[in-house]
C-alpha cells in the first residue's frame, strides 16, 4: 500500500457531458492510494446518478449529495470536512488530469518537504485543440514567497487550485468563503499564501483545463464582478506594498469593467451606492491610468473620472448601450 493518502475533491454541478472523462482520469492515476470525494451540488441532470454509479464500482469514491445548490465554495467545504488525506487536490468536473499527476506531485512534495507543488496546465479550446499555458521555468523551481506573489498576480494558473497538490497541514482551518459568488478559489489560495508555504514548481503538464462557455468565469454578471473586486481589494490589503505596483493593471481592469457593467445593465438603480463608491476609488487611481493595457478601458476611465455623470448618461443611450454590451 502506498503510504500517503491523497484526497481528491471534485465539486459536481450539471456536468453529465464531461464527468465520466474526468472520473476516469482520476481513477486511472498511477498513484492508487486516493479517496475521491464527489459533491453533487444539487445537479438537475444525470450528474448525481453518474457519481453513484462510479461509487458502486470503486470503493475509493465517496459521494455527497446536496439537494439544493450551494455553489462551488459550499461543495468544496463539504468535501474538506470529510477528507482524510495527508495531501489534498482539487479537480473541476469538466476537466481531466494526466495519468501520473498525483504520483509526480507527491514525489516532489516529499523530496522538497513542500506545502504546495504545482505543475503546468494545458488549455483545451472549444474546437478541441490544445495549447500549452506559458511555463514559469524550464526546470524544477523552489518559488520563494515574494516571487510567488508576483506570479500570483501575473499568471492565471498560479491562482488556480486544480494544478496543485497541498499538504493537509497548510490548509488546516481554512475554508472557502461562500459569500463569494465568483473567485472563492482564488480567495482561498490567498489565505493559504498568508501562511508563507514552501512552494515547488515542476515543468510538467499535469492538468487539462476545458474552456466551457457556460463557466461562471465567462459570464458578465454584476454580482460576479463585484466578487472579483472584493477579491482584488483583499489582495490589495494583503500584498506587500512594494509588490502592489504589479497588481495595479489587473486591479484597474476589474474596477472599470465593473463600473461599465453597472452603467449598462443596472436599470433600477439597484447598484447606485456601489457605483458612487467605485467612482471614489477610481479617483484615487487617477494618476495610474497609463497602466491600463486596454485602450478602450483607458478611454472610458479618463472620461469617467473627469465627467462621471456625462459618461453614465452617454453609455445609457440605447444605441451606445447596445454597442458597448457587444464589445464587453
Amino acid at each position: 500500500m502506498q503510504p500517503y493518502l491523497i484526497s481528491v475533491i471534485v465539486p459536481v454541478y450539471n456536468v453529465e457531458r464531461y464527468l465520466e472523462q474526468c472520473l476516469h482520469s482520476i481513477l486511472s492515476q498511477s498513484y492508487k492510494n486516493i479517496e475521491v470525494i464527489l459533491v453533487d451540488d444539487g445537479s438537475t441532470d444525470n450528474s448525481g446518478k453518474i457519481c453513484d454509479e462510479y461509487a458502486a464500482k470503486d470503493s475509493r469514491i465517496k459521494v455527497m449529495h446536496q439537494q439544493i445548490s450551494g455553489g462551488v465554495a459550499s461543495a468544496r467545504n463539504a468535501a474538506l470536512s470529510v477528507a482524510h488525506g495527508e495531501y489534498i487536490g482539487f479537480v473541476d468536473a469538466d476537466d481531466w488530469i494526466a495519468t501520473n499527476m498525483y504520483d509526480t506531485l507527491l514525489k516532489f512534495a516529499k523530496s522538497y518537504t513542500a506545502d504546495i507543488v504545482m505543475g503546468n496546465t494545458i488549455d483545451v479550446l472549444h474546437s478541441g485543440k490544445t495549447q500549452y499555458m506559458p511555463m514559469l521555468s524550464a526546470t524544477i523551481k523552489h518559488i520563494k514567497c515574494e516571487e510567488f506573489w508576483k506570479l500570483f498576480i501575473q499568471h492565471g494558473t498560479c491562482k488556480t487550485l486544480w494544478n496543485k497538490l497541498f499538504t493537509r497541514k497548510i490548509l488546516e482551518n481554512i475554508r472557502f468563503d461562500t459569500s463569494f459568488v465568483r473567485a472563492s478559489d482564488v480567495n482561498f489560495l490567498l489565505e493559504v499564501l498568508k501562511r508563507s508555504p514552501t512552494i515547488i514548481y515542476i515543468p510538467q503538464n499535469v492538468y487539462y483545463y476545458r474552456h466551457n462557455s457556460n463557466s461562471i468565469t465567462k459570464q458578465k454578471k454584476i454580482s460576479y464582478w463585484k466578487s472579483e473586486m472584493r477579491l482584488w481589494n483583499n489582495i490589495r490589503q494583503t500584498l506587500p506594498p512594494a509588490l502592489w505596483k504589479f497588481a495595479v493593471s489587473p486591479y484597474l481592469t476589474r474596477l472599470y469593467t465593473l463600473c461599465i457593467l453597472i452603467i449598462l445593465q443596472d436599470r433600477t438603480d439597484k447598484y447606485e451606492v456601489d457605483l458612487k463608491g467605485l467612482i471614489q476609488t477610481c479617483k484615487l487611481y487617477k494618476n495610474s491610468l497609463n497602466q491600463l493595457n486596454n485602450k478602450g478601458l483607458r478611454w472610458f476611465a479618463y472620461c469617467f473620472i473627469n465627467c462621471p455623470n456625462f459618461t453614465i448618461h452617454l453609455l445609457r443611450l440605447p444605441c451606445i448601450r447596445k454597442i458597448c454590451i457587444l464589445l464587453l
